[in-house]
């Protein structure tokens, strides 16, 4: 499947300009607040085919390829670029094992061929969310395993739509965020838990977010020495993008108070008119100060725009 190449900022603008005249007038809710860096978008890709709907998560393999999932539609995508001609192209994998009723809301990978898949239900009041665990055999993507994420560990239960938004792994732990959001004196946090696959216990962490709206709609994972750990969030809500980076110890625990390291959304306002609906990031592990953005096209079942993947790095 071919997607459009968009090299230079005039003809993007353009191209762009006129596939969100007709969409959603997305405009941030509040101001822009105080960063650590100024990034810019240095390559941009769109797939207006509409035949991935939904996209949720982004994620990179060992192998530095980025994958994607669509939230309802039972395939994982691979990204390929071939520089050759400029064009950006991807393989589906069927995705086979999970349960329909479960969205697939986030992404990563745990081991060469495996991976792990983060959902939802529309459920209220859930008690738990689970992980689905599974591999790469023979061209199809195979879910063996689950993980229950048990939403006690923090005295609250899920609303309804608001499931484990964000997904990563480091360490032999994985990360796993939800949407719910706790409001505890004035201030609000999402739950995020650190599950070891070895001992195979939960520990608790909140996050405090750094808006008045938004929540947290991916993550991703850096492994720094001493087996510490770099989580990267997006929080967002319309209008609203925020690059948060916080580093973890292995025995952190409670609350953690992260940096707004960029504001997503006044780096991609001078390409787009209205701010996509990010929900995957991922690293670069050629360029430690760079990351990759993937947007959610979808509003309901409705597609309101193409599949953006942006490459943005620090303006210097």
């Amino acid at each position: 499947m071919r997607l459009l190449f968009l090299p230079t900022f005039p003809r993007l603008y353009l191209l762009v300009s006129l596939m969100l005249a007709c969409g959603r007038d997305i405009k941030p809710t509040e101001p822009p607040v105080s960063v650590e860096v100024q990034l810019h978008v240095v390559a941009s890709y769109a797939d207006n085919s509409g035949q991935l709907r939904g996209i949720s998560d982004l994620a990179r393999d060992s192998e530095g390829r980025l994958w994607m999932i669509p939230e309802r539609q039972m395939l994982l995508a691979r990204v390929d670029k071939v520089l050759a001609d400029g064009k950006l192209t991807y393989k589906t994998f069927d995705l086979k094992g999970k349960p329909e009723d479960c969205d697939g809301e986030s992404l990563t990978w745990i081991a060469k061929d495996r991976f792990a898949i983060g959902s939802e239900k529309h459920v209220k009041n859930r008690e738990s969310d689970a992980i689905f665990l599974g591999k790469i055999d023979d061209g199809t993507a195979k879910i063996d395993g689950q993980i229950d994420m048990p939403y006690s560990l923090w005295a609250i239960k899920a609303d309804d739509n608001r499931g484990l938004e964000g997904l990563c792994f480091a360490h032999g732990q994985l990360y796993a965020v939800s949407e719910t959001v706790i409001e505890k004196n004035g201030q609000r946090w999402a739950p995020v838990g650190r599950y070891d696959l070895q001992t195979k216990g939960w520990t608790p962490l909140r996050i405090l977010l750094t808006s008045t709206v938004g929540r947290i709609s991916a993550l991703s994972c850096r492994e720094l020495p001493n087996k510490a750990t770099e989580l990267w969030a997006i929080e967002r809500y319309y209008g609203i993008v925020r690059w948060l980076r916080l580093p973890l110890q292995a025995t952190s625990s409670g609350d953690v108070v992260p940096q707004v390291h960029a504001d997503l959304a006044v780096s991609v306002t001078p390409v787009l008119a209205n701010v996509p609906n990010f929900e995957g990031l991922s690293d670069d592990p050629t360029a430690a100060t760079a990351v990759w953005l993937l947007n959610d096209n979808s509003s309901g079942d409705v597609v309101d725009g193409p599949n953006y993947l942006f490459h943005l790095t620090p303006i210097p």
